[in-house]
């Protein structure tokens, strides 16, 4: 993890020297969306985005692509093979017998995305258009302005999750490069860090961070829902985020499956607290949420 954190911290600097010359060329020219493929921190609903990541197909195995990607970069349409087929859609669309109903029915749904990253896109470019201007915001003018970011992975097992969180070999996730360009705003700001680790595992939440990995309690105060029990790790040094991660990382349930001997059965929670000297509170969190086993419901689509 430390060797991680070192390279995590040359590629934050490289992102944020990208993000500076982005934003200066986004001042320069009047239609962003043309110039700039990098989302607003804001969609026009206010707080939410939703990105997609396509895995790269590995072991030989090389499935009929159900992906059409659109011109706009953002959509796609899939088709379920468990529900119909080419074959089946093929003659819908040629007979005359067919109502708009049925051919509606099967028709592919558009999927639409803030974006949508690629196969070959690693995970540094994940976070330089998910992560990077967000974290960097919150350490702008309004220091936080007492709002909290959250960033959570979400889909079936094996689809790269955890892979996106942690990340693997030279490509660190959206977690090491995250808490090293917190750490290093902060420092240059005087604001005062702590991280806690938690898991949900059974509708039941365990502290990652205590020495038992006790059972916590989720309580609400003031319309906010707290973990107060969650032990809270003081952090001076980047060393100490390794500690704590890797403590938690020890702590947390793993079960062998069919693909995975480690296969995580449980969300986990690492949460970063920031409090400046002015009395402003905020937090991020980045969460790794566990994802449907298909390979444990008996069917024979599910293994393919």
């Amino acid at each position: 993890m430390n060797q991680r954190f070192e390279s995590s911290a040359k590629k934050i600097e490289q992102l944020q020297n990208i993000l500076i010359r982005e934003r200066r060329e986004r001042n320069m020219k009047k239609d962003d969306s043309k110039s700039i493929r990098m989302p607003s921190n804001r969609n026009n609903n206010g707080f939410l985005k939703v990105f997609c990541r396509v895995k790269p197909k590995k072991g030989g195995y090389n499935p009929p692509s159900m992906f059409k990607y659109l011109d706009d970069g953002k959509s796609f349409t899939i088709k379920d093979p468990r529900s119909f087929t080419e074959q089946i859609n093929e003659v819908f669309e040629n007979s005359a017998k067919s109502s708009a109903e049925e051919r509606k029915k099967n028709s592919p749904e558009i999927f639409t995305f803030n974006d949508i990253f690629a196969k070959e896109e690693n995970n540094m470019e994940v976070y330089r258009r998910v992560c990077l201007e967000p974290i960097g915001d919150l350490f702008g003018p309004s220091k936080g302005n007492n709002k909290n970011l959250l960033f959570f992975t979400y889909g079936l097992k094996l689809t790269g999750k955890t892979f996106t969180y942690v990340g693997g070999g030279d490509d660190e996730g959206i977690l090491p490069l995250a808490i090293v360009q917190i750490f290093n705003n902060a420092k240059d700001q005087n604001i005062a860090l702590t991280c806690s680790y938690i898991e949900v595992k059974d509708e039941k939440v365990y502290d990652l961070l205590s020495p038992e990995k006790k059972e916590i309690f989720i309580i609400e105060e003031d319309r906010k829902f707290k973990i107060p029990e969650a032990t809270k790790t003081d952090i001076k040094e980047l060393k100490d985020f390794q500690y704590a991660f890797d403590q938690g990382e020890r702590a947390k349930s793993l079960q062998k499956s069919i693909f995975n001997p480690n296969s995580s059965v449980s969300h986990t929670i690492f949460r970063i607290d920031l409090n400046s000297e002015y009395g402003i509170s905020f937090s991020v969190s980045i969460v790794d949420l566990c994802g449907l086993d298909l390979s444990q419901i008996p069917d024979e689509n599910n293994l393919q």
